[in-house]
């Protein structure tokens, strides 16, 4: 058995990210096959479901398989930016065409046209130019380096196969040179049923640590670091069975097809930051009001005693952002590492020249600690008292007392993200699930156990979000799925 090396880990980092590994796409296949081939634990297994655009985990509806060919924009006859430039040029599952039309950033006026947008929320945009009859979309970040070329994601399913528009992306400084110009959009992807890969390892321990391994060429800290670290760790003998998924969609399908129980979980998800170049802080999540635990106290604990003055963390309320929403829709609390906000997150500047091996050291030394302790009776004590404070600080005597008796369930496999229910018929009215999905998560979550009034009275003052929003969303999202 080796010895826990993040210059190992940056090395498998490095690897990864030169994968294109966009869901439902050959690199993705081709990333999980480089982590199970160098995966050196003895119970190990890819499991495979399907991106086939149809098959349904969780309330999640599987993209179908894709891979881009080739791709350019032409502006007067001139290339101006192609896929064998940047291959995010391409935004994931955008289907093939041959278009063209003049560049519009005017939504109402995109009949005919191309729509030009900074929109983050990029299916709900491309639904809305598909309502609006544009004819391609091209999309840009207002908020990443002027030369990145940002990833946008589209993940369409089967019944969305029909729409033709192709997506594209460019960085911001190619903006004016498109805009109110007549350009060419060229675009050849392969969309086919294509095999989703989990790599599951087993140690037989009571902790589960996952990783997302998806994510577009570089995609260095999002998510090799993750998927990186998460590797090494389990070839220096961690004490925990191991995950690596694509993201969401792949921990919903392991969770819908394996009833597996663990006390604890830790989610890895871009952990490599060199925070000087990124401007990162590394965010270390709480676990969720209705899967609260005592491993808390006693990650606190070893972040601090291991504290590097080069690394700036912070502890964050629970989120839904990646996977360990998964484990703890599934009965698992879990704790998600994750270095936030990222100057070149989601884009094609997150190369491995952005990981540091010292954020790789101390997130990888920090989870080593935790597998090989056991949480102390004081720990536990300590946080079952300031556990108990809080609670009855924050939500008066009768709610605390009602959180504090939860028991660990498991609940739906539902994720609140508005993209499985999103059409072209209602991307203008859907509600705005951003920034309220933990709030909406908890709700849903405690109804189970409390019922709708207290559980929506609770999660609404958990995460200062008005208890009509969450109503309203809870409605919508039953008429969407219905």
């Amino acid at each position: 058995m080796q010895a826990f090396s993040p210059y190992r880990a940056f090395d498998h980092v490095y690897n990864i990210s030169k994968f294109h590994r966009i869901q439902g796409s050959q690199g993705l296949l081709d990333a999980a096959n480089y982590i199970y081939d160098h995966l050196n634990v003895r119970e190990k297994e890819m499991i495979f479901y399907n991106y086939d655009g149809e098959s349904t985990y969780g309330n999640f509806v599987a993209p179908m398989g894709w891979d881009p060919i080739r791709g350019e924009l032409q502006v007067e006859g001139e290339k101006l930016i192609g896929f064998d430039d940047v291959p995010l040029f391409i935004s994931g599952h955008s289907p093939s065409a041959d278009v063209e039309g003049v560049v519009t950033d005017d939504l109402e006026a995109s009949d005919g046209k191309v729509l030009l947008t900074s929109a983050r929320d990029a299916k709900r945009e491309y639904l809305k130019a598909v309502k609006r009859g544009a004819v391609a979309v091209i999309f840009y970040s207002d908020t990443l380096p002027e030369t990145a070329v940002p990833y946008r994601g589209l993940f369409l399913t089967k019944k969305e196969l029909s729409y033709s528009l192709p997506a594209v992306a460019i960085p911001r400084n190619l903006v004016e040179k498109v805009k109110g110009q007549r350009v060419r959009i060229n675009v050849e992807t392969r969309s086919e049923p294509k095999k989703m890969p989990v790599i599951y390892a087993r140690t037989g321990s009571k902790f589960l640590v996952s990783s997302h391994m998806c994510h577009p060429f570089p995609g260095a800290n999002d998510n090799a670091s993750g998927a990186g670290l998460s590797l090494e760790l389990a070839n220096a003998g961690a004490k925990a069975d191991f995950l690596w998924i694509p993201e969401h969609y792949g921990s919903l399908a392991f969770f819908s097809n394996h009833d597996v129980s663990y006390e604890f979980g830790l989610n890895l998800d871009m952990v490599g930051e060199n925070q000087a170049i990124t401007g990162s802080t590394l965010q270390i999540s709480y676990t969720p009001y209705s899967q609260k635990s005592p491993y808390e106290e006693l990650v606190k604990e070893l972040v601090r005693d291991l504290d590097n003055s080069a690394i700036r963390y912070e502890f964050v309320d629970y989120d839904i952002g990646s996977d360990h929403a998964v484990l703890v829709q599934n009965g698992i609390p879990a704790m998600d590492f994750t270095n936030w906000p990222d100057r070149y997150y989601h884009s094609s500047e997150d190369f491995a020249d952005k990981v540091s091996t010292d954020m790789l050291s101390f997130v990888g030394r920090v989870v080593m600690a935790f597998l090989s302790h056991e949480t102390p009776i004081y720990l536990e004590e300590a946080w079952r008292a300031k556990y108990k404070a809080y609670l009855l600080a924050k939500f008066g005597r009768e709610d605390a007392e009602k959180l504090g008796a939860l028991r660990k369930a498991k609940y739906r496999n539902f994720l609140p993200t508005a993209s499985p229910y999103i059409t072209p018929e209602n991307a203008d009215a859907f509600p705005d699930v951003w920034g309220k999905g933990a709030a909406y998560a908890e709700y849903d979550n405690l109804s189970t156990q409390l019922g709708e009034e207290d559980a929506l009275r609770i999660a609404a003052k958990a995460y200062n979000v008005k208890p009509e929003e969450l109503s309203s969303l809870k409605e919508y999202f039953r008429r969407s799925s219905s």
